[in-house]
């Protein structure tokens, strides 16, 4: 037992001791807060500018040129300028800014947080290749595996973006898989989510736009979840060339780029139940208008149509079926030739496609088509007496169904109004004569 006049000096003593441990503590502290901070501020950003184009080289086969790396490791932030990744000298992906913040008191939270995501001006190159693969696919197959197998279900890990901006988007798609190159551009896009989650039943909201080729406009908004796997929303298509379509469609069709507009509105339900996706669409208006249609072999429009309305329409993905309330045409010009081999205008206008294993069909219930102003044109050369027919007639169908997988179909009603019908015979040709 320490004797009074001892017990002050060992106080000291330890109170000395414990000045030098606290000295010693702050000290090791303020060296490593300054490590984190020099290697947070300098060394990780140096480290991604001199390994990163050099790992993607030679992994990848790229050229990474990374731009301008910034780190704030006390405000949980990274920035990166004037990034871009090139294949064999080709863009692939670049964008002019960068920024994620992550929130540091996700750390004590149930998932991983980051309040914004920026991305400014990101420029997109999708090719697809002769043999039908797209590039990014290809790229991403170059990376890496890991040597253990992966897990049959895996959780997705928690994760919650509140904010992601894209503004000045631009798309650029080469399909290089047919007879003939095509290319899509689309510019401006723009895309922006709100709570965006990875958690259960969380639900964020997001909203995009974009410029579609040759004038026309997307516009697309909803909610959705990612666990499970959900979306519903509005999309809007405004403008749309029926030749922006064609494109992608060349090498199954013999026929002329159309003429033609395409505008649509919907409403979507969209979700992945026992990982089968269902969908509903129900289809608020679609119209088309000004289509013109002609064969390769033939400058002559062998359909036009000045309008196609539906105004409601209902398809349902799982099911198979699409359900068409009401079709108003006006303005359709038909026109039928029959050649003196007995060839028709229409036969060829698609091409032989490869068989395809058989999938279940559709059905299809149309309540009602109205048919105005319709103009019929048939020519047929392949009689001893050719013969033509001109008419304008008004239709109305009623209560019509469609059902592929069964091979049957129904019409309730079906009413012609004939307004002018012109018939008229040519001579009979040489060495031939014209029979009744």
């Amino acid at each position: 037992m320490l004797k009074p006049a001892e017990i002050i000096p060992c106080f000291l003593a330890l109170l000395a001791a414990w000045r030098r441990g606290l000295i010693i503590t702050a000290c090791c502290l303020t060296a490593l807060f300054a490590l984190y901070t020099l290697a947070g501020f300098y060394l990780a950003p140096w480290l991604i500018s001199k390994y990163a184009p050099q790992y993607a080289s030679e992994k990848l086969g790229l050229q990474l040129e990374p731009g301008r790396v910034k780190i704030n490791p006390l405000l949980f932030t990274v920035e990166t300028t004037n990034f871009s990744l090139k294949e064999k000298g080709q863009p692939v992906f670049a964008l002019k800014k960068f920024f994620v913040d992550f929130e540091a008191a996700s750390l004590f939270r149930r998932a991983w947080t980051f309040a914004d995501l920026v991305v400014e001006d990101p420029a997109v190159h999708l090719v697809i290749e002769a043999d039908g693969r797209l590039n990014l696919a290809i790229i991403a197959g170059k990376l890496p595996k890991s040597a253990e197998p992966e897990a049959a279900a895996k959780e997705l890990p928690a994760l919650l973006l509140r904010h992601l901006k894209l503004s000045g988007g631009s798309l650029r798609l080469t399909d290089n898989s047919g007879e003939k190159p095509v290319e899509l551009n689309s510019a401006p896009v723009a895309i922006e989510l709100k709570n965006l989650s990875t958690l259960a039943k969380e639900r964020g909201a997001y909203t995009i736009t974009a410029a579609l080729p040759d004038g026309g406009k997307l516009g697309w908004q909803g909610g959705m979840t990612l666990n499970p796997i959900s979306a519903s929303g509005k999309i809007a298509i405004t403008g749309l060339k029926a030749a922006t379509i064609f494109d992608f469609l060349q090498d199954q069709v013999n026929i002329a780029k159309p003429a033609g507009v395409i505008s649509l509105s919907a409403d979507y339900d969209f979700s992945l139940p026992d990982h089968k996706p269902s969908l509903l669409l129900n289809l608020n208006k679609l119209a088309l208008t000004g289509l013109t249609l002609a064969g390769k072999a033939s400058p002559q429009p062998i359909l036009g149509l000045n309008s196609l309305k539906v105004a409601e329409a209902r398809i349902d993905l799982a099911a198979r079926e699409i359900q068409l309330h009401g079709i108003d045409l006006a303005d359709c010009r038909i026109a039928l030739r029959i050649s003196p081999d007995g060839a028709n205008n229409w036969q060829d206008l698609i091409k032989d496609q490869p068989e395809e294993p058989e999938k279940p069909g559709w059905l299809v219930k149309m309540a009602a088509l109205n048919v105005k102003g319709l103009a019929v044109s048939f020519a047929d050369e392949s009689r001893p007496a050719p013969i033509g027919l001109e008419a304008q007639l008004d239709l109305l169908l009623s209560g019509a169904s469609l059902d592929s997988g069964h091979k049957k179909a129904a019409l309730s009603r079906f009413a012609v109004n004939g307004k002018t019908l012109n018939l008229t015979r040519g001579p009979a040709g040489k060495g031939q004569k014209a029979k009744a």
